[in-house]
């Protein structure tokens, strides 16, 4: 029933929006997706929208009403657009829409509570599981998305989670991961006890009913209903193929692939270890592009971060200056990065009760007389960001941001409450350390907190 559902659903165009290393957001139907990249056909609708955010996006570039309209009329215009392919070079990220309230398709029906184990590869990717058993070194399994075996060598997995419970698989993976193990291990749960025993011996086969376990030489049968987890112990762990993405699934898989390729209602994958699955389209949630490609600022550690209070502060008030400090990917309130974005004008005169308040899950919230050095990731030669004041403090926020290249100023300019936001894009050739500077505007330190959201380095 699944499957048939499925294929109706992708043979009419399965929604979604795809942003690429440029910046540029695409919504549309993907009609197909390749090792190469993907294609996506959009309908009249969605090249309005994009339209729309075409002359955002000329505003904020500091481009006057007649440019924008420009660039949004030859994208409007321009027929090839509607159907875009998209090469893996350029791909950042891919978000799936939603196509029915019906579980079929929002993932209720192959959720959490289906799951028997979480099955961790080698190369990190995550699979829900509804049977595990173990042959020879040969480990065969099924998932919630088909009826299907799937067979991988023991020597390609990790670890195997024998519970439903996300949150406390992921929680004792890292546990595990943190240990130097110097075998196999059987993670035991201790009878009317959230406790476990770990014990460090040599995996044998596994059945639906136990797992042979030898331990100091004594080949021990256990009940599956008593086991938390196995380990798997990797000597000389194989090498895993190069990254293309990572697929995010909605019933919690994470599946870091080497190859994709879309035939019907199938997304065919590889990954990195080597296991060959496919995936009926509708599970997928997203998939991430950008390693290697970019970097978030709030990923990196700052090699320096400094907060200048107006008034000095004696060194005693440590827990003051912590108060002043970058925050990531949240507001110095605590939510969400947003930024204002008016329907129209950007002089000072705009109302900000017509400006539109938009969201965003990466960046960095400064406040004015703060300075941020980072050392700049190997291939990274662009930094690229848009800079607001928190909406919260609009009336009155209004700083001077400044960004080096080394020693190099290479953007500089003013990031005012009373205006639209800003698009910054800096080249920083080949300099080893970028340095954000906020500095006082009009108002000195009165509302100066600046949102610089999706502040990051590229290629």
């Amino acid at each position: 029933m699944f499957l048939n559902a499925a294929q109706d659903v992708v043979s009419a165009g399965f929604p979604v929006t795809v942003k690429t290393v440029s910046g540029e957001s695409v919504a549309g139907f993907v009609t197909d997706w390749t090792p190469d990249g993907i294609v996506i056909h959009r309908d009249e609708e969605s090249v309005g929208q994009e339209v729309g955010s075409m002359l955002q996006e000329g505003a904020a570039r500091g481009g006057g009403a007649e440019e924008s309209n420009q660039i949004a009329g030859e994208r409007e215009a321009s027929p090839e657009k509607r159907g875009w392919e998209i090469a893996n070079e350029q791909l950042l990220h891919i978000s799936f829409g939603q196509v029915s309230a019906d579980p079929i398709f929002t993932g209720q029906a192959v959720t959490q509570d289906t799951a028997l184990a979480y099955l961790v590869l080698v190369d990190n990717s995550v699979l829900p599981i509804n049977s595990y058993a173990v042959e020879r070194g040969q480990a065969v399994f099924t998932t919630a998305w088909s009826t299907a075996k799937l067979s991988v060598p023991t020597d390609k997995i990790q670890m195997v989670h024998f519970t439903s419970d996300r949150a406390a698989a992921f929680e004792l993976q890292n546990k595990l991961a943190a240990d130097n193990l110097v075998g196999d291990v059987l993670v035991i749960q201790k009878k009317q006890s959230q406790l476990l025993d770990q014990l460090t011996g040599v995996l044998g086969d596994v059945t639906s009913e136990k797992i042979n376990f030898n331990w100091d030489g004594e080949q021990i049968p256990v009940k599956l209903s008593k086991v938390a987890a196995l380990a798997y112990y990797h000597a000389h762990p194989s090498q895993s193929k190069d990254l293309a993405c990572v697929l995010t699934a909605v019933d919690g898989a994470r599946l870091q692939a080497n190859q994709v390729q879309l035939v019907g209602d199938l997304l065919m994958l590889s990954t990195c270890s080597g296991l060959r699955l496919e995936i009926p389209l509708p599970l997928l949630k997203e998939a991430d592009y950008s390693a290697g490609k970019l970097v978030y600022l709030s990923d990196l550690k700052p090699i320096r971060q400094v907060w200048s209070p107006m008034i000095g502060l004696p060194a005693s008030a440590e827990l003051i200056m912590q108060h002043g400090l970058p925050r990531l990917d949240q507001s110095f309130l605590g939510s969400s990065l947003s930024l204002l974005w008016p329907e129209s004008g950007t002089d000072e005169s705009y109302g900000f009760q017509q400006a539109e308040k938009k969201t965003y899950t990466k960046g960095l919230a400064l406040r004015s007389r703060t300075e941020l050095q980072y050392r700049i990731p190997a291939s990274m030669r662009r930094f690229i960001c848009i800079a607001g004041i928190d909406p919260a403090t609009v009336s009155e926020g209004h700083v001077t941001l400044m960004v080096y290249s080394g020693k190099q100023l290479v953007w500089q300019g003013d990031i005012s409450g009373r205006a639209a936001p800003v698009g910054i894009e800096a080249d920083l050739a080949s300099s080893k350390v970028l340095r954000i500077v906020v500095d006082y505007g009009d108002n000195l330190d009165y509302g100066d907190r600046v949102h610089l959201v999706e502040a990051r380095v590229s290629q």
